[in-house]
């Protein structure tokens, strides 16, 4: 017994050294690379850090070090706190626009209607108000998200980002605990940097909308012996709360209602809240913003960012550029279709019935083509995949997730823009690769219950 606990206390050990060391490098290359941007320098040295990273975990895992991911709160305190107080954000300017934005809606302004340089808000003191990027533009982000600006907004800039990181990172903390013993543990230590990186540092949003996504992915998988209305009115809550948070959310309804028993799918009551909750935030915004969606518009049209599809059509076929972005919503879309004919199939054998640990599968399906497809994969889109792939304990869909930092290898090293890409989305084919290999050769999806 005592030779079990000193194995297990070493394990423990190297995970939090792990995070510990992980919070520091982030601290360091912060100092290093400082800029309020949109200029940027050394991404290939954070690019290096965590390839030696993934490498040093793969060899501890091998040695038999890594079987727990049993964090010490005050290690995880630790290197968040590092983190809050001793960074900024590494190559990144979206945190000027989040506690703006929760500024503005505090001082009673509509985010929907006024950009960032409208004469009406030139009173609103905000010391970091130049470094905003695009700010003739509207905000892009759905009204929950603008709340939990508005958090760090009531406060001075430095202080409302110090406030919005210990946030961020004790949303990572609660995903660590909903995860525990549902994952393979080295799968988890892999993306630790991507974590501290994208979310406790650059305070993105899609923490707080994927967060409530994992909830109802993780508790109504136990929660068996709960009421059924409130199971499903649970599930409810939390895909509106992702949806009303970030719009990628949205994905999550038809799993939520074929997961539903069918005594309770069927009722009118029922329906009419999923339609609620389907129509509410367009209807919403439409109705807010007075139909100025500039910041929508904007976005949905010209950016592009990490691309995978897109960037094989402009790079290798020179497609031109708005050729190749109709393409590939039309790659999507087909894509979308071809997971929508494969659930339909497992639905029409399980006589329209989905567990919920069923459709992890499907969303990690849905949310790697879109990384994968569309024009932009910022790497802290990451989590929307992450997710379902820790859960499915599915390793290369982990990779898909951590090797987006290669994005970054168009801060100071422009001309390797091709390989960074190429090297971020080869695990989407290979994913993709193993999944199909494991259906059709098992004859079924992923084993949920896998340990590689």
């Amino acid at each position: 017994m005592h030779h079990t606990e000193h194995h297990t206390g070493q394990h423990n050990l190297t995970v939090n050294l792990l995070w510990i060391i992980s919070a520091l490098t982030l601290v360091l290359l912060s100092r290093i690379f400082s800029s309020t941007g949109p200029e940027y320098d050394g991404g290939i040295y954070y690019i290096a850090f965590y390839m030696i990273y993934i490498t040093a975990v793969v060899g501890l895992y091998k040695r038999g070090l890594l079987n727990s991911v049993a964090i010490n709160p005050l290690f995880f305190t630790a290197g968040v706190v590092v983190i809050a107080c001793f960074s900024t954000p590494l190559f990144e300017n979206d945190h000027y626009r989040y506690l703006w934005e929760g500024k503005l809606l505090l001082n009673g302004f509509n985010p929907y209607l006024y950009p960032p340089n409208a004469p009406e808000l030139a009173h609103i003191l905000f010391s970091e108000k130049a470094h905003i990027a695009f700010n003739t533009l509207t905000t892009i982000y759905p009204p929950l998200a603008l709340i939990w600006f508005g958090l760090g907004g009531m406060l001075d800039f430095n202080s409302g980002m110090t406030l919005l990181m210990l946030l961020n990172g004790a949303l990572v903390y609660l995903i660590f605990s909903r995860l525990k013993g549902k994952v393979t543990p080295w799968h988890l230590v892999l993306v630790f940097p991507f974590l501290q990186k994208e979310y406790v540092q650059a305070i993105h949003i899609d923490l707080l909308a994927a967060t409530f996504i994992l909830i109802y992915l993780t508790t109504l998988t136990t929660a068996a012996n709960t009421n059924l209305w409130r199971r499903s009115l649970m599930g409810l809550v939390y895909i509106s709360a992702s949806f009303w948070t970030k719009i990628l959310g949205i994905v999550l309804l038809p799993f939520l209602f074929f997961s539903t028993p069918s005594t309770i799918r069927k009722k009118p009551v029922f329906i009419a809240l999923l339609v609620i909750t389907l129509l509410s935030l367009p209807l919403f915004i439409v109705y807010i913003s007075d139909g100025n969606l500039s910041g929508f518009k904007s976005f949905s049209a010209n950016w592009v960012w990490n691309p995978g599809f897109y960037s094989l059509l402009t790079s290798l076929f020179d497609t031109p550029t708005e050729q190749a972005r109709i393409y590939t919503f039309i790659g999507y879309g087909l894509y979308l279709v071809a997971i929508a004919v494969l659930l339909l199939r497992q639905l029409k054998d399980s006589k329209w019935s989905l567990k919920i640990d069923e459709s992890w599968l499907y969303i990690y399906l849905i949310f790697a083509g879109l990384m994968f497809f569309t024009p932009v994969y910022n790497p802290w889109y990451a989590i929307w995949l992450l997710g379902p792939a820790l859960l499915m304990r599915h390793l290369p869909g982990v990779f898909y997730a951590a090797f987006s930092c290669w994005s970054y290898i168009a801060y100071g090293s422009e001309e390797f823009l091709v390989a960074g890409e190429l090297l971020t989305h080869v695990w989407f084919v290979v994913s993709l690769g193993v999944l199909l290999h494991q259906r059709w050769h098992t004859g079924s999806g992923v084993s949920t219950n896998s340990n590689p």
